[in-house]
């Protein structure tokens, strides 16, 4: 509107409001071959800032040069400043919270996979210790009695181990954040979902050893 003449500016005026109310509008078609591109997100501000800038200059720059006085000027001058300043005071301030929660939540995250993993360990002896126990006592105490006192403190040991295993699996987006070098959350999910395999053929592998016991006598 501000290049070409007087005539064409309605018509192109509303053209661009047509096209840009359709390109809106595409955008909430699903459309699964688009490529998401999560940063644009993060820069859509700005870009939306940088395309209003000439528009508000143009606007800023006829209204300047009409009626206003000079002490007017200085005004509109120094606030438009102090705005700018607060306006990257306040942009700081929430980049440098946004930076801090992070970091404190992906180290409190790495904090609780190491806490869980320990706990893993721990479950994992004492359901080794209890499985030595049975195997080597059940003929001196008995089936029963050696059932009670190693095979029950073992399942509970069992359930313990697919507990922290569930925990552990939720913790996963740590990784996401954390982006370590050569090993990714895709990574970790997959070793977790190995892991509760392992623990599921662990405790039926003991499990028919206990029955096939209790079977022969």
């Amino acid at each position: 509107s501000q290049t070409l003449q007087a005539k064409y500016t309605r018509q192109i005026l509303a053209v661009s409001i047509a096209v840009g109310i359709l390109l809106a509008l595409t955008d909430f078609l699903n459309l699964n071959y688009r490529l998401p591109v999560p940063a644009l997100r993060s820069f859509t501000p700005i870009i939306a800032i940088l395309v209003l800038l000439p528009a508000a200059f143009i606007i800023i720059r006829d209204a300047w040069f009409r009626s206003l006085t000079i002490s007017r000027k200085l005004f509109i001058v120094f606030s438009i400043l102090f705005v700018f300043a607060l306006g990257i005071a306040a942009l700081g301030l929430y980049g440098l919270n946004r930076v801090q929660n992070a970091y404190e939540n992906t180290l409190a995250g790495g904090v609780k996979i190491l806490n869980r993993a320990d706990d893993l360990n721990s479950a994992l002896l004492k359901a080794r210790r209890r499985e030595k126990d049975f195997l080597l006592q059940w003929k001196v105490e008995g089936f029963a009695a050696a059932y009670t006192s190693y095979v029950a403190p073992y399942n509970d040991h069992i359930v313990t181990m697919k507990d922290t295993l569930d925990e552990l699996s939720a913790l996963a987006p740590v990784l996401g954040r954390v982006q370590l070098r050569g090993y990714s959350q895709e990574q970790y999910t997959s070793d977790i979902a190995s892991m509760k395999e392992d623990v599921l053929v662990y405790e039926q592998s003991f499990t028919k050893v206990v029955f096939l016991i209790q079977e022969r006598g």
